[in-house]
């Protein structure tokens, strides 16, 4: 009879820890189901885009020894391309919004399989976002585009305080083909690193300091 009872508080004592990890597990899938579900009523996606653009025409008189207004180049009428996402916020003022792209290209690699795509990543956080409607802009540089070709795809992913808001992709598409590569940084590019900073800066959100480099 001892050993009976040995043997049932045994299993009383393990099962308890058992119920209490399962009752945590649910109430924490609850709350990040609660969070996720507040996040998305507070920013919203609503259009991911491409268009292409001549560079800016910004010439200036740097000194008495070089005029830039003299200089040309044969390339300078290349077009850029610019990626578009446009969202909502719910509240009067947001903070910590951030706009991730993708871009997928397809190379020439005959070769390797895997390496038929190549994925391009960029992000830039805003904050200061009054209540309507935004605009988040991604750049790819012309000789970018020279080296691997058109754009197959491209996709926008957004979080706000690092809960995920949604994502679209252009081609639509239920698949979220951006999480299968493994991306690259570095060849998509904020507003602040290109010649299109020069241009109606007023008209653009605010960038959170240092987000622009996370790429």
């Amino acid at each position: 009879m001892y050993e009976r009872s040995f043997g049932s508080l045994s299993i009383c004592r393990f099962a308890l820890p058992v119920a209490l990890i399962g009752a945590s597990l649910v109430a924490n899938s609850a709350s990040a189901q609660r969070r996720e579900a507040a996040t998305s009523k507070q920013v919203r996606l609503t259009d991911v885009t491409k268009m292409t653009s001549r560079e800016p025409d910004i010439r200036a008189h740097v000194s008495s020894n070089f005029d830039a207004r003299n200089v040309r180049s044969t390339n300078e009428d290349r077009d850029w391309l610019i990626l578009r996402a446009v969202y909502e916020t719910a509240p009067e003022w947001t903070d910590d919004v951030t706009v991730t792209f993708y871009a997928l290209f397809k190379t020439d690699s005959n070769e390797d399989p895997s390496k038929r795509y190549l994925l391009f990543r960029g992000e830039t956080s805003y904050f200061n976002l009054d209540r309507g409607h935004h605009n988040a802009f991604m750049f790819i540089h012309p000789d970018t585009l020279d080296r691997y070709g058109d754009v197959e795809r491209i996709a926008v992913q957004l979080t706000h305080k690092g809960q995920d808001a949604g994502s679209l992709s252009d081609p639509k598409s239920q698949e979220k083909w951006w999480t299968q590569l493994q991306p690259v940084p570095g060849q998509l590019l904020p507003r602040t690193q290109t010649p299109f900073d020069m241009v109606n800066r007023g008209f653009y959100d605010m960038v959170k300091p240092g987000s622009s480099q996370r790429r």
